[in-house]
């Protein structure tokens, strides 16, 4: 194990420090305290790849894991479910430094838990356990957004991907990532924060855009590999052997198959941040003109009775909390020229594997045409050998049967020979009209 500290999270406001599972109440600010030699968490600073992708879990069990991260992301303190709860209830939006948690393999009562503290959506709970079912998407709630997006990675001495989402529950102050899968991005997110200057604001939102973001940027691996083995197999198509040309169909193959994965993937996840720059709202520097605001007074009274009202005007009545700054905008708009880059990169993959089809079966034409002239080539020689012998055997044949045959001193009886001649003409003509009826000769 790695080296654990003792220390607490000195820099998150009263109410992270002071909660505890005793349910005990701090006299100066009324909020719960732990016993005095339970008030120490261990803490560490975080290395890449040690909690957020544990492997062995997929193979033995999965233990639920709940890790508290400061907003600079240098101190990571692992809590019990009833601590998370306890910070929910005493500062959830009153916190007056960002920070985020990260759980991971929930169970179903732990998130049941989870939603009830922090007033989630019951479709919310839901969507972070059966996770493998959820799609790619943005939803804005009444008091935080919804943000699901799948990381693709390839685990340690595999050649497999694997497909883990990433549930983001953003309020304001704070974000909680669920995940039922080991996951990469977060170790790369608390690099980013470390490497931010100090006073450098770290929002909620912009830890969301860090998330996306590094999920988004393991996919220049992909598309770089699959655009290596692309051009590879251009230029190996010519020149391979036939004995090889097996080998080169099954990478055609595995390479289709590979790019219209990655084009699935970016398309789902180019809706999710399209979505995000629409669902944005009203920034949060940009104030509400009285125009629209009359607008929207007219719009509700017209259709306060409307059955849809709630599903299609969500953003207008929730748009203080959706909205996002520029700065944040612009970081997102970041991740979409990225998504847009790859996949124009694909499409010129694409292409390229397109017109390899094309080489290859043309070569593969090329092959078969030229194996046909060389039997052509030789049934020529057979014919010719048969051209001269046959002749040759047929007279042998004649003149060696076992009747008189003309030439034979002292006989002058060639009744035999006749008969036998007349008979291979009568077959011979018989065999020809057939021949002529059935369109054979």
């Amino acid at each position: 194990m790695y080296e654990m500290e003792q220390a607490t999270i000195d820099n998150l406001d009263d109410g992270l420090d002071n909660i505890g599972e005793d349910g005990q109440k701090n006299n100066n600010n009324g909020i719960t305290s732990p016993p005095p030699e339970k008030k120490s968490k261990k803490v560490k600073d975080y290395p890449l790849v040690v909690d957020f992708a544990r492997y062995d879990d997929l193979e033995e069990k999965r233990n639920e894991k709940i890790i508290l991260i400061e907003s600079n992301g240098r101190k990571v303190q692992q809590i019990e479910l009833q601590e998370l709860l306890a910070l929910g209830k005493n500062v959830k939006e009153n916190s007056k430094h960002t920070f985020f948690v990260d759980v991971q393999f929930p169970t179903a009562a732990a998130l049941r838990e989870i939603g009830r503290v922090f007033d989630l959506h019951p479709l919310t709970v839901e969507d972070c356990f059966s996770s493998a079912e959820t799609r790619e998407k943005n939803e804005i709630f009444d008091n935080y957004r919804f943000v699901v997006m799948t990381e693709v990675h390839v685990p340690p001495g595999t050649n497999e991907l694997l497909q883990v989402n990433v549930n983001l529950i953003v309020f304001k102050n704070f974000l909680i990532c669920v995940h039922q899968g080991p996951i990469k991005c977060i170790d790369q997110v608390l690099n980013r924060m470390r490497m931010l200057k100090e006073g450098m604001k770290r929002t909620a939102d912009w830890i969301m855009y860090a998330i996306l973001d590094a999920i988004v940027d393991m996919f220049f691996s992909f598309v770089q590999h699959i655009g290596m083995e692309v051009d590879s197999l251009d230029d190996l198509v010519l020149i391979l052997t036939a004995h090889e040309q097996n080998d080169v169909l099954k990478r055609i193959g595995l390479a289709r198959k590979r790019i219209s994965f990655l084009r699935a993937q970016l398309l789902k996840k180019k809706d999710v941040m399209v979505s995000l720059m629409i669902k944005s709202g009203l920034t949060e520097d940009e104030p509400e003109s009285k125009h629209t605001s009359e607008q929207q007074q007219q719009h509700d009274q017209q259709h306060e009775d409307s059955p849809t009202l709630e599903k299609f005007d969500a953003l207008h009545k929730h748009r203080a909390f959706g909205a996002l700054n520029r700065n944040t905008k612009i970081y997102l708009r970041d991740v979409l020229d990225h998504i847009q880059a790859m996949l124009e990169d694909i499409e010129a993959t694409k292409e390229t594997l397109s017109n390899l089809n094309s080489t290859y079966l043309a070569r593969v034409d090329i092959e078969v045409a030229y194996s046909s002239n060389r039997m052509d080539s030789v049934m020529k020689k057979f014919g010719a050998m048969t051209t001269i012998m046959l002749p040759l055997t047929f007279i042998t044949g004649l003149w060696g049967m076992n009747v008189t045959v003309p030439g034979q001193p002292d006989t002058a009886d060639y009744t035999w020979f006749y008969v036998i001649l007349g008979g291979m003409a009568a077959y011979s003509a018989i065999v020809i009209i057939l021949f002529k009826k059935y369109h054979w000769f």
